[in-house]
């Protein structure tokens, strides 16, 4: 009996680290993804970049993201530590970039490496809490995208109140040492994992099992994430340096309306955990994107600085609920393996690798950002028709997770 109970006791200790390490992981990597954004007017102000170069920035971060997916092992364990080493080394390396005039390339090599470490971190952390909480997914990963949007969420505000203080050398440091720590925390959580002789093969068993769904449900989902992936990240890349342009606000403000944007996608998931008691995801999902084309629209008729923010947060409010109500019905209808599951939500990566690039070069030849921002809201009408007549159910086989792949997560 008291075997039994240190065993459990053990068990208890490992979940709640696990816990504790994916939230602060989908947090760090938040913050990640979303301060390139506010930073990109610097980067090229820093390098004397013109548009086209500038969105290959966000096509390396989001493109290497993608890799980072489609390349997990079966070994969620290890993607987790490969995922931490990339993500510090990366952004380190960005870092001491910025520190040149001519460290263009430097950096897009180093976002190249951080932003594959993003995509190990974010897929294989989905892949466990989808596994974990089969009954209630919509929900756990509607909860878990929350910690995300959080990160994104401050990142812009902490940008726009360090810019008159800090350098962008200086900025990028901090969150490299976070990354170091969040890579030091999850080395020493593998430790005490070890000490409990809790395996990792466990939690790959299933890992062989085939993949249950036709071709045309995989492609169908497929689409539907890489086509949000190319709305939203146009979007949350691109505000800060439309808001300087068109509504002639400073840096400063510019990182606010992404900030706004971020409250509105924090403030919007909260708002879904509720509606989800009420609608049905598909229903969720669905007024999500007719909500973001019109506020999409909208944007381009900006040129005041109270109305670009307000527009930022009801385009954020209405892009909350997509990714994780459209996971959800993914993973309950298809019955897939960790990397084909993360092969498919991937794809919103490679979407926001495509179209943040073509903006830059739609920008550059016609001279009119504002005309290339017209991409994302006909990007939109394409999701809501795809999202109106979804194939016909997979099977919905819910893949289940055992005690023991409970236990040795790391």
């Amino acid at each position: 009996m008291e075997s039994l109970s240190r065993s459990t006791s053990i068990s208890r200790k490992a979940t709640h680290a696990l816990s504790a390490y994916m939230h602060s992981a989908f947090f760090l990597t938040g913050v990640g993804v979303l301060m390139l954004g506010p930073l990109l007017p610097l980067f090229s102000h820093r390098w004397h970049l013109p548009d086209s170069r500038v969105g290959m920035l966000l096509t390396a971060q989001f493109a290497s993201s993608f890799s980072g997916a489609i390349l997990l092992q079966t070994d969620l364990r290890k993607n987790l530590a490969r995922g931490g080493i990339c993500l510090a080394v990366g952004y380190t390396g960005l870092a001491l970039s910025a520190c040149s005039t001519s460290g263009f390339l430097f950096g897009l090599i180093s976002l190249l490496v951080g932003g594959f470490g993003i995509g190990q971190l974010v897929n294989s952390i989905s892949l466990i809490s989808a596994r974990q909480t089969a009954p209630h997914r919509g929900a756990a990963l509607m909860s878990l995208n929350l910690i995300w949007s959080a990160g994104a969420l401050l990142t812009p505000l902490l940008i726009g109140i360090a810019r008159g203080r800090l350098s962008l050398q200086t900025m990028l440091l901090f969150f490299s040492s976070a990354a170091v720590l969040l890579m030091l925390t999850q080395w020493s959580l593998t430790s005490a994992l070890s000490q409990a002789s809790l395996s990792a093969k466990d939690l790959t068993q299933k890992s062989e099992e085939p993949l249950q769904g036709n071709a045309r449900h995989l492609l169908y989902f497929a689409t539907l994430f890489f086509l949000y992936g190319a709305l939203e990240n146009s979007v949350t890349g691109w505000i800060a340096t439309f808001a300087i342009r068109y509504a002639h606000t400073s840096v400063s403000v510019g990182a606010y309306s992404t900030t706004m944007l971020w409250v509105g996608i924090t403030a919007g998931r909260t708002l879904a955990l509720l509606l989800l008691r009420r609608l049905s995801e598909r229903s969720l999902q669905r007024a999500g994107v007719i909500a973001t084309i019109i506020a999409a629209v909208l944007l381009h008729a900006v040129h005041s600085v109270g109305l670009l923010l307000l527009l930022a947060t009801l385009l954020g409010a209405s892009l909350a609920p997509f990714i994780p109500v459209t996971s959800s019905l993914f993973l309950g209808e298809v019955r897939s393996t960790p990397r084909q599951a993360g092969s498919v939500m991937a794809t919103a990566a490679l979407g926001g690798a495509v179209l943040p690039l073509l903006i830059g070069i739609v920008s550059q030849h016609y001279g009119s950002l504002q005309f290339a921002l017209t991409l994302p809201p006909a990007v939109g009408v394409v999701l809501f028709c795809l999202c109106l007549f979804p194939p016909p159910a997979a099977l919905a086989s819910q893949q289940t997770v055992s005690p023991h792949e409970l236990e040795a997560a790391p």
